[in-house]
């Protein structure tokens, strides 16, 4: 499907078609018809050709992400779930966004992508040690979809408020994220208007182009899991040395869950400093994540509408 939107798209690309294209596509309907005029007036080829244009802007625009976010119907997919570790708690979920959801996260992302923030003193801030570009995401029919599994995942006691606006994160050849940990130290970011420190993550592997190599994501306090079984090496870089941690292959589909907090629900809580982990940079290719972060409370109203401050 993507390849004919492609081929369709760059045969309206003409210079009265492209700004049509522009203006329209994905955007609602009425836009069609609000250029229609400009389109017949711009071509003299007959009135079969306009026709047949014109139905090729109708399948763009019934292909188009926003609409099929409309008509998508939430399946959950019979994901497995892998224990890496027990403590800290680390899980990996084989199958666990389905082929639709990372076609349609990677369509509506394309133009929205920015470069990366970290937390700083001065708040969010470019930096050397994130070179990735990452964005929000619309919460569609197809966002929510995913938030619920995710909330599902956690047991009952997990609220949807508790969730942070759902962020891609794109990586290309040379790009990473040096070693950090999803929890956060500086008490600015834990107050009750941002819901606390981050309880637990999701990184969830959207799109890996075919010819990726690097570009793992390492753990380096966590040991491989059986590191003798070729089952693992499926997931898990086997031939990375056994000192330099787990490191976790970019697998399309698949995720990674971990808790990034000590003690126990209820408790004052520290983060767990062995979740420490790293983007690795991609030698080739290319590769788009899913950041999927709980906290311990709920996150307030302004936090969560798109665009909200919590995008490192």
């Amino acid at each position: 499907m993507s390849r004919l939107k492609t081929s369709v798209a760059a045969w309206l690309e003409t210079p009265e078609d492209k700004t049509i294209l522009d203006g329209m596509y994905p955007k609602a309907v009425p836009e069609i018809f609000q250029f229609r005029p400009r389109l017949v007036q711009s071509h003299t080829k007959g009135k079969f050709y306009l026709r047949v244009k014109m139905l090729a802007w109708l399948f763009l625009f019934l292909a188009s992400p926003a609409l099929a976010s409309d008509n998508f119907k939430c399946t959950h997919p019979p994901y497995r779930v892998h224990k890496v570790s027990s403590s800290p708690l680390i899980l990996y979920l084989d199958n666990f966004i389905t082929p639709q959801e990372r076609t349609h996260l990677k369509e509506v992302s394309a133009p929205r992508f920015r470069r990366s923030v970290i937390a700083g003193q001065d708040g969010a801030q470019k930096s050397s040690l994130r070179t990735s570009q990452s964005t929000d995401i619309p919460r569609d029919a197809v966002v929510q979809c995913i938030e619920q599994r995710a909330l599902d995942f956690q047991g009952f006691d997990t609220r949807s408020a508790q969730l942070e606006p759902l962020q891609l994160v794109r990586y290309t050849a040379g790009e990473h994220y040096d070693f950090h940990t999803d929890w956060l130290s500086d008490p600015r970011y834990v107050t009750s208007f941002n819901g606390g420190n981050r309880l637990s993550s999701f990184f969830v592997y959207v799109y890996v182009s075919d010819n990726t190599t690097g570009g793992g994501t390492n753990f380096p306090h966590v040991s491989p899991p059986n590191p003798k079984s070729e089952r693992w090496c499926r997931f898990v870089d086997c031939d990375e040395p056994y000192a330099r941690g787990t490191t976790f292959r970019p697998v399309e589909g698949n995720a990674i869950f971990w808790e990034n907090l000590l003690g126990r629900r209820g408790e004052k809580r520290q983060g767990d400093g062995r979740t420490e982990h790293a983007g690795l940079p991609l030698t080739t290719g290319h590769k788009i994540g899913l950041n999927i972060w709980t906290r311990q409370a709920g996150v307030s109203e302004a936090v969560r509408r798109e665009g909200g401050p919590l995008d490192f």
